[in-house]
């Protein structure tokens, strides 16, 4: 792929106007189109695909209880296993009650990141960079104060 002035030669080069003769004397096929599109979306800055991961827990979670992805499995002995490489952009927590409390994202065992809640059901944390690699493990623990059935999420976007 030759990058033309920050744009890819097969997005450049083929036009998407098919009702110009010029377009059409050029090969406007939606196999040239297909293959432009592909390729910007494969190449365009800031697109890449995202996720979200769950931890939640069906009770009281208090100081050092680690959240699930399933019933009863806790994230410290089961945790996700990272599928591809990846980046941490944000961190949400809700719960059931107004509380004062801290929930805490462990990469590899190791706390990198953590959303809190101040007398409030939510809480919002955005624009991390938590780079993520293959095969790395992510779990989540309960680290201040005490959360009423929390959903913590944490969205993932997807590195080339």
């Amino acid at each position: 792929m030759t990058l033309l002035f920050g744009r890819t030669q097969d997005a450049y080069g083929t036009p998407f106007d098919p009702t110009d003769p010029n377009a059409v004397a050029a090969n406007f096929s939606s196999n040239t189109v297909q293959a432009a599109i592909i390729e910007a979306r494969n190449e365009a800055p800031g697109q890449a695909s995202r996720y979200n991961l769950f931890f939640g827990f069906d009770g009281s979670a208090g100081t050092t209880r680690w959240l699930e992805q399933s019933k009863s499995i806790p994230s410290n002995t089961s945790p996700f296993v990272v599928p591809e490489k990846s980046i941490v952009r944000t961190l949400t927590i809700s719960n059931e009650n107004n509380v004062t409390a801290t929930m805490t994202l462990f990469r590899n065992g190791v706390a990198v990141a953590s959303v809190s809640t101040s007398a409030a059901r939510i809480g919002v944390v955005s624009g991390l960079n938590i780079a993520l690699n293959v095969g790395d493990t992510l779990s989540a623990r309960s680290t201040s104060g005490t959360f009423a059935k929390p959903a913590f999420n944490i969205g993932i976007q997807v590195t080339p």
